[in-house]
């Protein structure tokens, strides 16, 4: 079973903790519940950085984790991006490649 998970994106190489975070079965609610994060933050700006990891819980190694980094010019994007469920392009935490309409990275 894969769990997805949604954050504000903390840099190159960070560790993004699960622990007390909401597991969802699709990447679609994880993008979206680390919109509202980024949303519910007033020292963030307008633009915005967001990851979702995707964690396949029947393995227990460092290769069952899969990261798709995302950047958006307003929260608006980030909500078209979810609706029309836009495809996504994995990643690794090293070698991070970009989703969404801004091109800050």
């Amino acid at each position: 079973m894969i769990n997805y998970y949604g954050f504000p994106y903390q840099g190159r190489g960070a560790t993004y903790n699960t622990e007390k975070e909401l597991a969802f079965d699709n990447p679609y609610n994880a993008l979206k519940n680390a919109n509202e994060k980024w949303n519910a933050n007033p020292d963030f700006q307008i633009a915005r950085l967001l990851v979702v990891m995707a964690l396949d819980t029947s393995k227990d190694d460092i290769s069952s984790i899969k990261y798709a980094f995302f950047q958006f010019t307003n929260s608006k994007s980030c909500e078209n991006f979810i609706v029309t469920q836009n495809d996504i392009i994995w990643s690794s935490n090293e070698d991070q490649n970009w989703n969404g309409n801004a091109q800050m990275m």
